[in-house]
């Protein structure tokens, strides 16, 4: 997908040097199919030896809270040299647009740098970097980049086109990787009711079946 399509303004440099992925950050999402894990939890782990810093969450948010709690552990420390860094730069700055990150990876120490202007830029610092894996290798790379406009949305119509929550969640984990901000879910319309609504349940029982019935 073509990043002005997405409006990013992005500036990119990459040279053919790697450096294993086992130095820096790993940050995956869980099986989104088990039922008994919590929405929004995470698993985050420090170690001293490779892979130094690593977060598991059960989904994007998941991983948003992850990234905090390693932000605070960073809080007026010295980042370890061989660790990932994850710094907020100063909010003070005028000058310094919402949701933008700058992600650099080097041969040498820190491995791997991100500085964000907010949480929400943060995130997307690490939605590049996982994007850069390949073969469990990183290229050496500067990436600055910002929204150029504030929503980037998808639509999702149910009520007329039907899909089951694994495509739902599945499209939720795509529009974080190309860093959209708004979900428009359309739950109900005249040709079907998708809400459920705890006392109402003809609701769902028969207007489910509205686009058979054309009617309600």
């Amino acid at each position: 997908m073509n990043a002005d399509k997405l409006g990013l303004n992005t500036e990119i440099s990459t040279d053919t040097t790697s450096i294993p992925s086992s130095n820096a950050i790993t940050l995956k999402l869980r099986n989104t199919n088990d039922e008994n894990l919590p929405s929004s939890s995470y698993k985050l782990s420090v170690n001293t030896e490779a892979p130094l810093v690593s977060i598991e969450a059960s989904d994007p948010p998941g991983a948003f809270y992850g990234i905090q709690s390693l932000l605070s552990l960073l809080e007026n420390e010295k980042p370890s040299s061989n660790a990932i860094t994850l710094k907020l730069r100063n909010t003070n700055d005028e000058n310094l647009s919402s949701s933008s990150y700058k992600l650099s990876v080097d041969t040498e120490a820190p491995l791997v740098n991100i500085e964000a202007s907010d949480p929400p830029g943060a995130f997307y610092g690490i939605q590049s970097l996982l994007s850069l894996l390949e073969n469990e290798k990183l290229p050496t790379t500067e990436i600055e980049d910002h929204p150029r406009f504030p929503y980037r949305g998808m639509h999702l119509d149910v009520s007329r086109n039907f899909h089951g929550k694994e495509q739902v969640m599945k499209l939720l984990d795509v529009m974080a990787k190309y860093k959209m901000n708004k979900f428009h879910f359309h739950l109900t319309d005249d040709e079907g009711w998708r809400l459920e609504i705890p006392g109402l349940e003809e609701l769902t029982e028969v207007c489910t079946l509205n686009c058979v019935k054309n009617y309600c």
